[in-house]
This record gives structure tokens, C-alpha cells and sequence, in this order.
């Protein structure tokens, strides 16, 4: 077995070019005792402008229990301390998890409904009050809700954001080219300015193609683009009854859901295109 992008071997909109090698940056990554990964913050509900926020993230290597009280994570949005969390371990995993309250808050909207603020989120690892890793991230704040009723044709699916129900309008996105190395930042940009300006709201990451780079989700956050995000398992019968290959799908799935969950603009996640799977 070999795992790479499906249309690589060739579809109905591109040739066959099953290109090898390492395609993205490789880097060493060096820290002190231990690094955060992971980091989010959601929204959980909101009422008079004041916003409850969830945030969590894990910790890696697991922290040495025995130096568990040691560690804290500080918070800071937009430059301002809100809180600082322990350190919590379950299942073999060290990670914070907690809530604080936002006055005034700015939604996060679509394209086409309101503006796209996104806070300027700042997570410190500190050991003994020593700052020894932190993240930064930008992070819209919205809350997202799949309505699924039973109607008159059968069973609804209607986006709600924030409350508010939307029509979405978009597309589907394959790789924006078949050699992946050729594809630029301004590449990018032109093409989901040119969704933006079409009035689009979502984009659906087809599970033939590939996780996009950050660049994509980025823009997406910034311009109001909702993000339909397929895993990548796509028109094939995959080999679901090996234990190697679901315990390797299974730690797949986790890790782009936890390098990928902090952008606001993913508003689903969905298990797979067109395979033999439920």
C-alpha cells in the first residue's frame, strides 16, 4: 500500500503525475523541557457581547508527572493576560482546558454577513513561572450549528452561524495544481480573492487532493470563507480490515484535526468522498 494524493494517478480534471519525494519544508525544532501543540480557542455561547471562550492544547513531550506543578499555561488575547491553566494528564496525554470570559466581543462571520475579526490569541508554556514555549495564534470567534430536521423533504442541512441560518454558496477545491511544488503564495491568494469576490462563503477540500497548506486556511479565516474539510480518503476500497491501517488512520486523523482546529473558518469536518466506508 502507498498513501498519497488520490488524483495523482489521474482524474476526470488532470493528468496522471504520481510525483515522489518529500514536498514540504523539513525543519528541526528545538525547546526547552517541553512545547505546546495544538492550541485553540472556541466559543461556546455569548450573551449581551459577553462571550464564554474555551480554550485547550496539549503539551509535548508528556510532562514528567512527578514535575506535574510545575507548569501553567498563560493566555493573553489581543495582548492582555486573561488567565493562566494547569496542567491536567488522562489517557497518556499531558494537556490545559479551561474557559474565561470575553466582554464585548466581535463575532466572526462569513463572507457576505458581517466582518471576519479575528483575536490575536497568545499561549506561554511557563515552567516555574519561566516562559520556555508559547504560540500565537489569530482566532475569529463564531459559533457553528448544522441543523438537521426532519421536514417535508426529508431531513434538513442548514448552516447556522452565530444564530443566524445562511444559504452557502461555493465550490469544490481540488489541488490548484498537479505538481503541488508549483504552487505560490500569490497563487493562492488570487484564487480565493476570486472565490471572495464571487460572493462564495465555503469552499469544500475535496478527500482526493490533499491537507491544505496554512496559507489556504489563513486566507480563508481572514476573507469569511467557511471551509467543508473532507479527510483525505477518497473513491477507493481502503483497507479498513488491517489493524496497522486503522490505528495509522486513526493517529492521522488526530494530528490534522488538532494542527487544523484552530481556524475558524472550518466549519465541518467530514470522514471521507465516495468510499465503502459509512
Amino acid at each position: 500500500y502507498i498513501r498519497k494524493a488520490q488524483y495523482s494517478y489521474g482524474w476526470d480534471w488532470g493528468a496522471r503525475v504520481a510525483t515522489s519525494g518529500i514536498w514540504r519544508s523539513v525543519y528541526i525544532e528545538s525547546y526547552n523541557r517541553a512545547r505546546l501543540t495544538g492550541c485553540t480557542a472556541y466559543l461556546e455561547k455569548v450573551c449581551d457581547k459577553e462571550g464564554k471562550i474555551r480554550i485547550s492544547g496539549y503539551i509535548a513531550p508528556i510532562v514528567d508527572l512527578d514535575n506535574f506543578e510545575n507548569y501553567k499555561v498563560e493566555v493573553k488575547v489581543n495582548d492582555r493576560p486573561v488567565s493562566e491553566f494547569l496542567l491536567k494528564h488522562i489517557g497518556g496525554e499531558s494537556y490545559f482546558n479551561g474557559t474565561f470570559t470575553l466582554k464585548d466581543i466581535r463575532l466572526w462571520f462569513p463572507n457576505g454577513l458581517g466582518e471576519q475579526y479575528l483575536y490575536n490569541f497568545e499561549f506561554k508554556l511557563k515552567y516555574r513561572d519561566i516562559e520556555i514555549y508559547k504560540e500565537k495564534k489569530k482566532i475569529g470567534l463564531r459559533m457553528v450549528e448544522l441543523i438537521r430536521k426532519q421536514d417535508i423533504e426529508g431531513e434538513s442541512f442548514i448552516f447556522a452561524i452565530n444564530g443566524k441560518r445562511i444559504f452557502v454558496k461555493g465550490a469544490n477545491w481540488i489541488p490548484a495544481d498537479n505538481i503541488l511544488t508549483w504552487i505560490k503564495s500569490e497563487d493562492y491568494e488570487k484564487l480565493l480573492y476570486m472565490a471572495r469576490e464571487a460572493n462564495m462563503n465555503m469552499l469544500r477540500i475535496w478527500g482526493g487532493g490533499i491537507y491544505e497548506d496554512e496559507q489556504f486556511y489563513k486566507l480563508c479565516d481572514k476573507l469569511g470563507i467557511m471551509v467543508w474539510q473532507d479527510f483525505m480518503f477518497a473513491c477507493a476500497e481502503y483497507p479498513d480490515h488491517l489493524e496497522w491501517f486503522r490505528n495509522l488512520s486513526n493517529k492521522e486523523v488526530r494530528e490534522i484535526v488538532r494542527k487544523l482546529r484552530y481556524h475558524t473558518s472550518i466549519a465541518l469536518w467530514c470522514g471521507n468522498n465516495e468510499i465503502n466506508w459509512g
